[in-house]
């Protein structure tokens, strides 16, 4: 039998017997009188004793799936858990398709649209078929997929973006506003950033993995030039970096380096006078995240900003198949590219 819901203990249980174990679950169903349950696919849920052989019963509702299986709820406890697996076998984790796991690990409205979108796709299947189209017909269609799965991949996978700056430039003040926390220490004094600090958060719907790193300076030594090794190290994995700027200061030879190589420059400290820029260091925004109020409009901005700057249109469904994780993806790419169709 599979187990539905998450393991552990809870107040609720809900497991699944497949078309070969049917039988033997049904017969250990009763109605309060004794007599057997009668389902109908699809019908109505039926009350029912599930009547285990160590002697524990159980009151479940059942419902009949059809090819789905039989779905029995029951209550949560561990032990009766413990008693279902002794009658049945092993509970097992059900084998879930890339576009169920999505759904089911969603952290923004816009991924769980395009789970949704993508979940009544039996992705293998739908290559197979593309696979066995006259070769133009093919093509076209496997352009197409390319094309919607850069975005889908976009909304299902978490880019890396590395938050760096010279010390005191408003990094971490900056990284807390995104993630909706206070997760970073940030303050007035210099190098209170020395470990990176990671957090998930959704922006504009599409999902980062935001990196807080230490801030740059000349002079370093001890534990603090270990900390700004790690930040470059961090600043090199990532897919995209932003990089903070006060906006009352000129920038240093390490600011305008990190921008030449094609970092996302921010003004911060948007409440204080400008100084004159190079013009290479345009900002992209200007933010004040010292005011705790301004997360909102903080967020919004920065995810507009992340969202042209990659050339992503707006977060949701796609509009046809694509694939919502790495394998899927390198499958329809390597398809794509025996066909002859441009995958870079």
């Amino acid at each position: 039998m599979e187990l539905l819901t998450p393991r552990g203990q809870g107040g609720v249980a809900v497991v699944r017997a497949t078309e070969g174990e049917r039988h033997s679950v049904l017969q250990r169903l009763r109605t309060a009188s004794g007599e057997e349950v009668m389902l109908a696919p699809f019908g109505p849920p039926k009350r029912a004793e599930f009547r285990l052989p160590s002697g524990i019963v159980d009151d479940v509702l059942v419902l009949d799936r059809g090819a789905l299986g039989l779905e029995v709820h029951l209550h949560g406890g561990i032990a009766l858990l413990d008693a279902v697996a002794a009658a049945f076998g092993e509970l097992r984790e059900p084998l879930r398709s890339a576009q169920q796991r999505l759904l089911e690990t969603s952290f923004s409205r816009e991924q769980a649209m395009l789970a949704l979108e993508q979940i009544e796709c039996d992705f293998p299947a739908w290559l197979a078929q593309v696979a066995r189209m006259p070769r133009a017909e093919c093509q076209q269609e496997l352009a197409r997929a390319m094309a919607r799965s850069r975005i889908s991949m976009a909304l299902a996978v978490p880019a890396k973006l590395a938050i760096v700056g010279e010390q005191n430039a408003g990094k971490s003040t900056l990284f807390n506003r995104l993630v909706f926390e206070e997760r970073s220490l940030a303050g007035p004094l210099a190098g209170l950033t020395r470990d990176a600090v990671t957090e998930i958060t959704a922006l504009s719907g599409y999902p980062y993995e935001v990196m807080d790193t230490a801030g740059e300076a000349e002079g370093l030594d001890g534990v603090d030039a270990k900390a700004l090794v790690q930040s470059r190290r961090a600043r090199e994995s990532a897919d995209l970096v932003l990089l903070v700027v006060a906006q009352d200061r000129a920038p240093s030879r390490s600011d305008l380096a990190i921008a030449a190589a094609g970092a996302l420059v921010v003004a911060s400290k948007a409440d204080c006078v400008a100084v004159d820029w190079p013009v290479a260091m345009k900002p992209l925004a200007r933010v004040h995240a010292s005011d705790l109020a301004s997360a909102p409009s903080i967020r919004a901005t920065m995810g507009e900003m992340l969202r042209e700057a990659r050339g992503l249109p707006e977060a949701g469904p796609v509009g046809g198949a694509a694939a919502v994780d790495a394998a899927q993806f390198q499958a329809l790419s390597e398809l794509a590219s025996a066909c002859g169709v441009r995958t870079a």
